[in-house]
């Protein structure tokens, strides 16, 4: 898994999470829970912009940039060096996304019959002890 990819969230969502960033450029990747499509979303000006990236034989794209790579590290590096559109700036960090809460499980033990004091725990009559 890939930090700057927070999965299916919704465009409010990916709004709430950049708005948490005070700089422009912060960018992360996410799936459009209704499209299915793949979003490259940027902090820009204390709002954000999204863009759909193509998926293709050939690799990945920006739509309408015509710059295919072949892998989603190598696209993110490129529009690290140029600008993605006019006016929208360079990617300058991503984004991490939320670690997923790790679940605790408690197991509990049976607790062995405690004897009242001064009396001898044989003598209490434990089910399966002679």
């Amino acid at each position: 898994e890939q930090e700057w990819y927070h999965g299916r969230i919704s465009e409010e969502e990916t709004s709430t999470r950049l708005a948490a960033k005070k700089k422009d450029g912060y960018f992360l990747l996410r799936t459009d829970p209704t499209t299915d499509k793949l979003m490259l979303c940027i902090r820009i000006k204390k709002s954000h912009k999204e863009i759909e990236i193509l998926v293709s034989a050939g690799g990945y794209e920006v739509q309408g940039n015509g710059e295919v790579r072949d892998t989603l590290p190598s696209l993110l590096s490129l529009y690290g060096a140029v600008i993605i559109k006019t006016g929208w700036g360079k990617l300058k960090k991503h984004c991490p996304a939320p670690k997923k809460p790790v679940e605790i499980v408690r197991v509990e033990q049976e607790a062995e019959p405690l004897a009242p004091a001064g009396v001898p725990p044989e003598s209490m009559g434990v089910p399966g002890e002679d």
